[in-house]
């Protein structure tokens, strides 16, 4: 099923949780930079909470949150080292890790959200990377590249090829530095990695569930 603004009614309902919301009625009507703007002023785990809302609302302002998993396909991936404290896989010292790394074959790497090439660059520990700018507080780095495929300044949609996993840099083997930053402090993503997925699954299964 294609998912778009006419599939959505045209209010949400006001959250309990996030006090911003209770303040407004958001609508088609509301206007989009609103939307830019409680994301910027909400939490991380506020627009985890929200993200159903937030789509509702503005499916293209959604898309802008990071939501997909930043590799498409799964089969024969695994996370080999999570967010948070860990000990360093070559300096063998116990250091905070500001991503997560995602270890499987050579594959295409995808924006986790729609938004603005900051920097396609190129440093001693995450190797090629690419950084994305969201506009609303969020940015994504995609570290370890083998090569990248798109260039700073550019705009690139949810899903958009940013190029391919590889080991440059600071690594031990093929894997992908998969960060999520807000307000240019990293948060975990793994709240993030499949929110949209979550989100068709649930809208679908209500769908199915009217129409019997």
């Amino acid at each position: 099923m294609t998912l778009s603004g006419s599939n959505y009614p045209t209010a949400i309902n006001q959250s309990r949780e996030i006090d911003l919301f209770a303040a407004h009625t958001i609508s088609e009507s509301t206007h989009p930079h609103w939307l830019d703007q409680w994301v910027g002023e909400a939490t991380s785990e506020q627009v985890v909470t929200a993200f159903s809302k937030l789509f509702f609302a503005s499916p293209e302002r959604a898309q802008r949150i990071p939501c997909l998993p930043p590799l498409g396909d799964w089969s024969g991936n695994r996370v080999s080292s999570g967010f948070g404290l860990r000990e360093h896989p070559t300096l063998h010292t116990l250091r905070h890790h500001d991503g997560i790394d995602i270890a499987g074959p050579h594959q295409y790497v995808r924006s986790a959200a729609s938004g603005l090439v900051a920097t396609v660059g190129y440093s001693s520990t995450l190797g090629r990377y690419v950084k994305i700018d969201h506009g609303n507080s969020y940015q994504t780095v995609y570290g370890h590249l083998a090569l990248t495929s798109v260039r700073a300044g550019q705009w690139v949609v949810i899903g958009e090829t940013l190029g391919i996993t590889g080991s440059t840099g600071r690594a031990t083997g093929v894997h992908l530095h998969y960060c999520v930053l807000k307000h240019h402090r990293a948060v975990n993503p793994a709240d993030y990695l499949t929110l949209a997925i979550r989100f068709v699954a649930h809208y679908q299964q209500q769908q199915r569930t009217q129409t019997r």
